[in-house]
Parts: structure tokens; sequence; C-alpha cells
């Protein structure tokens, strides 16, 4: 196999549904704002034209390319062997309404066949991410309890353990200080890879890998939906050990891993002290974690946000990126 490229300066997005809301304008905005990107793909199930932050997006941002999810040419895009399995696959998780792993298919076809970032749209980007690409792959990790394969075990003896750490966290979440407290017992949580952001060369062999191993995984999802995404790859980087892909720890994509991003909406008494505590100098993105229980509530249009600016993390990282020229 010939030496892989550096990571393309160019992001992919997808999206199932139709509705746009205000932090999908955010997301997308953040990385043209920060990353000057060569392109950005932006893929849809359904035809946002009527969408008024859709139609903003196309007005202020260079370089987007819209285009709407086709799994026939994607899939003929990558030539990849297993071609016909993972079409079968994706009209199963289709059919089924399994948005979560659809996203994690288009993820791996779309790096594989093009090369270049991927974001979830519960990403807010906060640094240039161009600095990153000057490898072949790179992801990240978050502060979980158990791994996805501990989740996905028979054994309830975990629960001995996550119990508590699972009430003190929920309490961390929902107190002014328990960011700082949370980072007492943070050893205590497991730093699993997450592919929010997923950074791939062209033709990588771990995406090779996963597009190998999705056909038989893919029909687990109803047992467990994370499995053809961050169980997936937890399970390809187990040993940290492959030379091609980077594994950045917590700071860099997710510094407050689930149930703690509420921290990210709820309002601060001091947000230049959390703000300080939160992002640091290595931190690039920020995810927070769109799962409808534990997200809190961001602004749903410019007027919120610049409200909110003054007392919410994330209305303040939008906020200040929206002002840069």
């Amino acid at each position: 196999m010939s030496e892989l490229q550096p990571i393309p300066n160019q992001y992919f997005f997808v999206w199932f549904g139709t509705a746009f809301p205000y932090t999908h304008y955010l997301a997308i905005k953040s990385v043209a704002t920060f990353c000057r990107p060569d392109a950005i793909y932006l893929f849809l199930s359904d035809s946002m034209a009527e969408q008024p932050y859709f139609r903003r997006l196309l007005a202020e941002v260079q370089g987007l390319c819209v285009e709407t999810i086709d799994i026939d040419s994607l899939i003929e895009e990558t030539g990849h062997p297993a071609g016909d399995e993972i079409r079968k696959i994706h009209a199963y998780l289709l059919e089924n309404g399994y948005w979560g792993p659809l996203s994690d298919v288009l993820r791996y076809l779309l790096l594989y066949s093009r090369g270049g970032v991927y974001l979830d749209m519960d990403i807010l980007v906060v640094r240039d991410l161009r600095p990153l690409l000057n490898q072949s792959g790179f992801c990240g990790r978050e502060h979980i309890l158990v791994s996805g394969k501990v989740a996905a075990g028979p054994s309830r003896l975990r629960y001995f353990r996550t119990a508590p750490l699972t009430m003190m966290r929920a309490l961390f979440a929902r107190c002014e200080d328990g960011v700082r407290y949370f980072e007492a017992i943070s050893h205590f949580f497991i730093a699993a890879i997450n592919g929010a952001v997923l950074g791939m060369a062209k033709d990588h062999p771990m995406l090779s890998e996963a597009l190998d191993r999705l056909p038989k995984l893919g029909y687990q999802c109803p047992r467990r939906r994370e499995i053809i995404g961050p169980d997936l790859l937890q399970d390809m980087l187990a040993d940290n050990d492959r030379g091609d892909v980077t594994v950045y720890p917590p700071a860099y994509f997710y510094p407050l891993g689930p149930t703690m991003a509420r921290h990210y909406f709820r309002p601060s008494k001091d947000l230049v002290a959390l703000e300080s505590r939160v992002i640091s100098t290595n931190t690039y993105a920020i995810h927070w974690y769109y799962d409808g229980t534990n997200s809190g509530y961001p602004p749903e249009n410019e007027r919120e946000l610049s409200a909110l600016s003054e007392t919410q993390l994330f209305s303040r990282l939008a906020a200040d990126f929206l002002s840069l020229k």
C-alpha cells in the first residue's frame, strides 16, 4: 500500500431530517471561520431550501457543497468490496430510523473515499483544526463510565462501581462548581474513543477495516446503537498502537463529557472562570452531546445567543467566533 497523504483541509457534515436549527448553522459556521477550509460538504436527506439558517449558510460560507445523500453513488465512489452488504445495512438502518448508525456508515464512506474531517452536528469548533491535518488520522477520547465492550457485555457487576459515579456526575452537572468537583473524580472514569470529530486521509486502512466490519455489526444496532460508531472505533484502536492514527486526550474535543456537558448551557455566576477551566490551549472543539437528555438548552437564534453570552458558556463561545471577521 502506498504511503498515506496528509488529511485534506475539507470537512463533512451529515443530517437526516427536515429541520435545520440554529446550532447546525453555528457548527458549520465555526468550521468556516476558524479552519479556512478548501471545502465543506453538507449531506442532507431532505431539501432545506425553505430553512432560514440553511439559506444563511449558503449566502455566508464560500465553498459549502450541498449534496443529497445517495448511498449508491457513495458506495460506488469508494469501490469497496463490501459495497453490496453495506448497501443492505444502510437500507436496514434507514427503514428502522437508526439515524446515529446511519451517520456512522456515511462517516466511514465519505472519509475513505475523499479524506478530510467528519464532524457531528453537535460540535462547535473553537480553534483552527489545520495544525492537526499533517498526519494520516486522528480522533479523541471522552470521559465515560464504561467502554462499549463492557457496556455490551453480560456482566452486571459494573453497576456496583458505576452507580455511585453516575449519581455524583449528575449532581456535579447541576451545581455551580461542578466542573471543578468532577476533576477530582475524573480518574475513576475511562477515557474512551469517540468519533464525533474524526480526521482521516483518503483510503485510510482503518476505514477500510471499518467498512469490512459494518455488515456483521450493523444488524446489532437494535441492541446497542453505538456498536458501529464509538464501539467499533474503540475496538479498532484498543491497543493504541497504530502508527497511522493519533488519539488525543479529552481536552482536545471533549473537555466536558456526557452529562457534564450541561455546563455549556447552565447559567454561570463566573463565566470567565468556567471558560478558563473548560477551554484549554489544547481545545479545538467542544462536543455538546445533543441527545435530548443532558445537552441543556442551546440558543435558538441570534437574539437568544446575545442575551445568554454573559452567563452561558456555549453562547459565549459562539458569540466570540461570530464576531470574528
